[in-house]
């Protein structure tokens, strides 16, 4: 999304956008990574991480054998370019192949968190929180030595629509009992109190705090249930969400860093959600969030890229083929965004709830045959059918029925993710073409002129740009045409272009 932004904000620059995430990473993993970005010399580098310090990769809840020793990983991980050093850990792996199987009725989940209780203030719990701190320092200091900008976000996660994630697996006590039995009456006000007393007696019961927090946000209390849906994911022992302390670090090094600049996604969430109160309005589970989370992410990276005046010290007006992208809202409506990828995101979100520590029975099927896109996003999701093969297919069965805006959304998504495909650019504007969407195809066209200058692609832009009155514009193109391809042909379209 960010990539499909600064594009259509910058149509004449060239822009890429590298992804370095992985799953189930932590800082560990990107003070690693660091090394290797700061040798590409990056313009700028977009950080949001903090979420898997607990149970990602040599987490401290996690099933890693190192996990407890942040020294011991960092030693291995400065040695780890000794060829001595990586021949012993290859050997370490076949060894390890052949002594361990891997359960594979567990999901990732289940096989990282060892350690499923880490409670709030224990020994691991602060572990966790300075792991962070520690390797966040690591981080920015390789990226300040080489004065590359860094735009560090907060985190988000459910509040409002994830319960604390082992809540079954609590004890019922006599208060428990009480708040059903006043539930069961509809005596909201005398739950409410039982469970203030509750929590007055022990405040690191999560669940407690869930369940008045979702009383108070029935009864209108917004402000106060925030309180208590913030404290539920404080005190949930499972600790797949980061604590808000990660967050307070963030801002902590935001002020040490002169080359950090700070996007706080966090209150950008707030703000979208009611109460600034976020769940599923922007969130697929407990912290991954959907399509518009996303969206609101990739805004708020490229509001501060404006802020802080990269790529230009002046932004244009982000108009594109599509429209007047200034407005926040015509940029949404204006994404790439297939059915089949908000269909194969709802079943991906399904079958992980399916499983622990959700555990929640998938919908029960429809008696009815399933669309099109419903084959194609369950093939996807069940990794019978490829992401190329799949986007593929839908060109074609859009194609030939005649819905020329799906084919292009299909095309602009093959382009964000095969840049280099020369193929794509002709088909997205042929399409964009037939629909008389010059103004698309001519954008297109000269990124692909960009990307390969030849006769070709500049004979399309000239002829293109002719019909946008850009005859200023398209001399260079024309010029590169006549000195490359058949000058005669290209000075024919000017003339009847003139004519006109």
């Amino acid at each position: 999304m960010l990539q499909y932004r600064l594009q259509h904000t910058f149509p004449y620059a060239d822009i890429e956008v590298i992804n370095t995430g992985l799953t189930a990473i932590n800082s560990f993993t990107l003070v690693d990574f660091a090394k290797a970005i700061v040798r590409e010399s990056p313009d700028a580098i977009i950080m949001y991480a903090g979420h898997n310090e607990y149970y990602g990769t040599l987490g401290v809840g996690s099933n890693s054998k190192l996990a407890n020793a942040p020294w011991m990983v960092r030693t291995l991980l400065k040695a780890r370019d000794l060829r001595i050093v990586q021949f012993t850990l290859h050997l370490g792996q076949i060894f390890k192949g052949k002594a361990s199987k891997v359960d594979l009725s567990e999901t990732l989940m289940q096989r990282m968190a060892q350690d499923q209780r880490i409670l709030y203030g224990s020994k691991k719990y602060t572990q966790g929180i300075k792991q962070f701190e520690d390797n966040l320092d690591l981080i920015l200091k390789q990226f300040n030595k080489k004065r590359i900008p860094v735009f560090l976000a907060t985190l988000v996660s459910n509040l409002k629509d994830q319960p604390p994630m082992l809540a079954s697996q609590q004890t019922a006590s006599h208060h428990d009992k009480n708040v059903l039995a006043s539930l069961v009456a509809q005596d909201t006000a005398k739950a409410i109190a039982l469970l203030q007393k509750a929590i007055a007696a022990d405040e690191t019961n999560a669940v407690n705090h869930y369940k008045l927090a979702q009383l108070l946000a029935d009864r209108g209390h917004l402000t106060e249930a925030r309180v208590h849906y913030v404290a539920a994911k404080e005190y949930d022992p499972l600790r797949f969400r980061a604590p808000e302390a990660i967050n307070e670090i963030i801002k902590k090094k935001v002020e040490k860093w002169d080359n950090v600049r700070l996007v706080d996604i966090q209150e950008i969430f707030n703000q979208k959600s009611e109460g600034g109160i976020p769940g599923n309005n922007l969130f697929l589970e407990h912290l991954h969030p959907n399509a518009h989370g996303y969206y609101q992410i990739a805004e708020a990276f490229a509001c501060s890229l404006h802020d802080a005046k990269m790529i230009a010290s002046e932004w244009p007006i982000a108009t594109s083929h599509e429209g007047d992208f200034s407005d926040s809202e015509t940029f949404w409506n204006k994404i790439p965004f297939t059915r089949v990828d908000s269909l194969y995101g709802l079943y991906q979100t399904w079958m992980l709830k399916e499983q622990w520590p959700f555990n929640q029975p998938m919908p029960p099927a429809e008696d009815r045959d399933r669309t099109f896109e419903e084959k194609i996003a369950g093939g996807l999701s069940v990794k019978t059918i490829e992401w190329g093969e799949g986007m593929n297919a839908m060109y074609e069965h859009y194609l030939k029925s005649g819905d020329l805006d799906e084919a292009m959304k299909i095309t602009e998504s093959l382009i964000l993710e095969f840049p280099f495909d020369m193929r794509l650019y002709d088909r997205v504007g042929s399409l964009s073409e037939k629909i008389g969407n010059t103004e698309r195809a001519f954008f297109y066209y000269k990124k692909a002129f960009d990307i390969q200058p030849s006769g070709k692609w500049a004979e399309k832009v000239f002829i293109t740009g002719l019909k946008l009155d850009k005859s200023e514009e398209v001399v260079k193109y024309m010029e590169f045409a006549i000195k490359n391809n058949n000058g005669r042909w290209i000075l024919d379209h000017f003339w009847g272009w003139w004519q006109k």
